[in-house]
């Protein structure tokens, strides 16, 4: 019987930005929803208004830190129930990039 480390690292091979959760499947977000959900999330996390977070703009410009960023994956990881690379932040490095690729993956 494999271990769940074996599963996981498997998984990750397959997939390494999204993983399967085990739970009852990736949930749907359009591209808007996922921007307008990430940037409520960054506005709250970072205290400022909404309008304030510019999606295009890069996260590092935006003032997230690496503790943040690991914030955002985790909640999106509960959001969509899935399981994340904390290597997205770099590899898609604004909302709008995250968001779009997210909703790709999802769909």
């Amino acid at each position: 019987m494999a271990s769940t480390g074996a599963v996981r690292c498997a998984a990750e091979a397959r997939s390494p930005m999204i993983l399967p959760s085990g739970g009852p499947g990736v949930r749907e977000a359009t591209e808007p929803e996922l921007v307008g959900w990430c940037v409520q999330f960054l506005a709250e996390l970072l205290e400022r208004p909404p309008h304030a977070i510019d999606p295009q703009a890069r996260f590092s410009r935006v003032g997230l830190d690496s503790s943040m960023a690991i914030q955002l994956i985790i909640a999106l990881e509960e959001r969509l129930d899935v399981e994340l690379s904390p290597d997205l932040i770099l590899d898609y490095p604004s909302i709008a990039a995250l968001s779009a690729h997210l909703a790709n993956r999802t769909a």
